[in-house]
């Protein structure tokens, strides 16, 4: 007869005794615990409070003993070398076994050394509502599209304290993915959210399945759904969530197949510890038996899920800095959480400029601004390929009066610089030539911001480990033990998500976001920005008159339209501090009435210079807040920066947006070297 010793006296361990004494073959020896057991089930057994004394009682334990093991996880381990210590061979454990790598070379060397038998506890494995879905998924394995997988409770505060959404569910819903096939052993599990009460993973190899533990919803769910042909309806639908009361069943488990539903009788703990017994009564036979070593890939998935956990990467704002720096980390294989408050990615900045792949013309008296984006350019166009626009009359002109620039110096700087021009006018512009110093032709691109849209969103799809959520902006920073703690509101509710390490890619907002980890705040100058679409009848036209209170046009990418901007009447307000309260918000300008009124000053302010502008069309305005540094004015200098503010918090102030690629590349190391030394 087996003669099991039960380690534990808690919640789980009570619920194995009961289950045990329905066995004739198999009887309670005692039952290990710190504390005595208060539920009537261990009347008569008993109570021992250590491995030693167990042995002081029945002498070194024979083969009949079995040690099932019913404890917490963070002293499995020690509880299984005091055991060992004492002569034990024999082991049920319980999931998840091992938490870390480390744990679990440990408890295979311990097995090897000391040829222990050992058993995992895994109710669902033996269920035959596992066995019904797998002829399911067998039957139509080329069909399915989707598996979702969620199992939730609500714990109270001290279950609270002694779970976590990693240590409650997650184990289960492993061990069911896995005995069904749906994953493989190097399956790399992609992580869409975690915190304490909830985490939310993803796989996307040959199929896409969901999977979500949760501690903290008010609903009791353990649901599996299976998608056939890329249908909005589950084919199948597996309901884990029997209640089995004193007296019996309350609710069955069941699988519902089309509009088919079979209940599954059975107590699946009843059923483990009937297989349980066998094997070690006969441990020679080859039984269906959760050994340590079949359980092996399951509890490596388990120890990836919980390490990819602790190396999510926030990204906060999808612009063209925030998303490109997003690839660089999936590139590198972290999971990514991307977090925007608008509907769509690229509403800012990165939509409302020029579109211009700067080299630097625009910027005489300031050096660093050039040789950045000298450098950028070329990755930056290279990257986004059919989104740039090569083809362009692309013209630079320098007025007789009013520049800061005189035409000769702007000539001695571009030779400088190595930067290439040719004296040249622009074609089909009317341009008072006298008001004129100098005119050249530069090599300059445009990009175009919708098509770069539509590009980053493909690179995205196709980068399984980023999840993108939009409508969801972040409303507290927490820093925590293993990163930060970032709370989002979205459409349905807020959520909480741990990250190991943030981006801060807000542009404008940057200062909102340090605040809310308390970290000191920067001045700026801020100005609320227009610029105007217009009609006109010039065909890949750029043109710019520099260098001082002037104005410029430029395609709008591949759209007939152009860009118009002023030097001044194209700053709606400014204002200097460290937030951008401006007087009054974009709605107040843009009316139908301010607008006209605002393009009439265009008019007549540039007539003298370009008298067609009167025949031309004011379409619409778009508006952007611009966040540049304090006191500039003097170069006008516009770097971008990446800086660690406190140590796995990055900022990056965006100056010109073709630096976007090498500092996606910058950054991206950086993370990578960060959390490699935290790991």
């Amino acid at each position: 007869m087996i003669q099991v010793t039960i380690v534990g006296g808690g919640a789980y361990g009570t619920k194995i005794a009961e289950k045990y004494k329905k066995f004739d073959n198999v009887k309670i020896r005692a039952v290990i615990s710190r504390s005595k057991p208060k539920s009537d089930i261990f009347f008569g057994i008993p109570f021992i409070k250590s491995g030693a004394k167990w042995k002081n009682n029945f002498g070194r334990p024979g083969k009949n003993d079995v040690f099932d093991l019913c404890v917490h996880q963070n002293i499995l381990l020690e509880v299984l070398n005091n055991l060992i210590h004492i002569g034990a061979k024999n082991f049920i454990l319980p999931k998840p076994v091992a938490l870390h790598k480390k744990e679990l070379d440990s408890i295979q060397k311990l097995t090897t050394r000391y040829g222990l038998e050992i058993a995992v506890a895994s109710q669902w494995h033996y269920s035959d509502l596992i066995k019904k879905v797998g002829k399911f998924l067998e039957k139509n394995k080329n069909k399915i599209s989707q598996v979702d997988i969620v199992f939730s409770r609500p714990f109270d505060s001290y279950r609270k304290s002694v779970y976590n959404s990693k240590t409650s569910f997650l184990p289960h819903i492993i061990q069911i993915l896995h005995d069904l096939k749906l994953i493989r052993d190097k399956s790399n599990p992609i992580i869409e959210s975690v915190s304490d009460e909830q985490i939310k993973i993803k796989y996307s190899e040959n199929k896409l399945i969901h999977a979500e533990s949760n501690i903290a919803e008010n609903k009791k769910t353990e649901v599996l759904k299976i998608f056939l042909n890329k249908g909005k309806e589950p084919s199948l639908v597996a309901d884990f969530s029997g209640i089995l009361g004193p007296k019996g069943f309350i609710t069955l488990p069941k699988v519902i197949v089309g509009n088919k539903e079979t209940e599954i009788k059975e107590d699946v703990l009843e059923k483990m510890i009937e297989k349980n017994i066998h094997y070690f009564e006969k441990p020679d036979l080859k039984f269906d038996i959760l050994t340590l070593e079949k359980y092996l890939p399951v509890a490596r998935q388990i120890i990836r899920t919980i390490d990819n956990s602790k190396k999510v990467v926030g990204i906060i704002g999808s612009g063209i800095f925030g998303i490109l720096t997003a690839l660089e980390m999936a590139k590198n294989g972290y999971s990514v959480i991307v977090f925007e408050k608008e509907k769509e990615i690229m509403t800012g900045a990165s939509l409302v400029n020029h579109g211009r792949i700067h080299m630097g013309y625009h910027y005489p008296r300031d050096k660093e601004t050039v040789i950045q984006s000298l450098k950028a350019k070329t990755p930056f166009e290279t990257f986004f390929g059919k989104s740039i626009i090569k083809k362009i009359n692309n013209h630079y002109m320098v007025a007789k009066e009013g520049s800061l620039t005189s035409h000769k110096d702007f000539l001695s700087f571009c030779k400088k610089m190595n930067l290439p021009y040719k004296i040249s006018w622009p074609s089909d512009l009317k341009i008072s030539k006298e008001k004129i110093a100098v005119s050249v032709k530069v090599p300059e691109t445009i990009f175009d911001a919708n098509r770069t849209k539509d590009f980053l969103l493909k690179k995205v799809a196709k980068a399984n480990n980023i999840t993108l959520l939009t409508n969801s902006p972040v409303v507290g920073l927490k820093k925590n033990n293993e990163g930060f703690t970032v709370n989002y509101g979205s459409d349905n509710r807020d959520g909480i998500t741990n990250c190991a390490a943030l981006v801060n890619a807000t542009y404008g907002a940057i200062n909102h976001i340090n605040n809310l980890l308390g970290l000191p705040l920067q001045t700026f100058q801020y100005e609320l920005c227009e610029i105007l679409v217009t009609s006109t009848p010039w065909k890949n036209v750029g043109w710019m008159i520099m260098d001082g209170p002037f104005f410029s046009a430029m395609p709008f990418g591949y759209s007939k339209n152009h860009l118009f901007y002023d030097v001044e009447l194209s700053v709606l307000e400014r204002v200097v501090g460290k937030f951008p309260n401006f007087k009054y918000g974009i709605d107040y300008y843009n009316t139908k009435k301010r607008r006209e009124e605002r393009f009439n000053q265009y008019q007549d302010k540039w007539a003298p210079w370009i008298g067609e502008l009167k025949n031309y069309k004011h379409l619409h305005s778009m508006y952007i807040p611009r966040i540049v540094l304090h006191k500039a004015e003097k170069t006008d200098k516009r770097p971008t920066m990446v800086d660690e503010l406190i140590p796995g918090f990055w900022q990056i102030f965006s100056g010109k947006i073709a630096t976007s690629v090498p500092v996606a590349i910058e950054i991206g190391n950086k993370i990578h070297k960060f959390l490699q030394r935290k790991a």
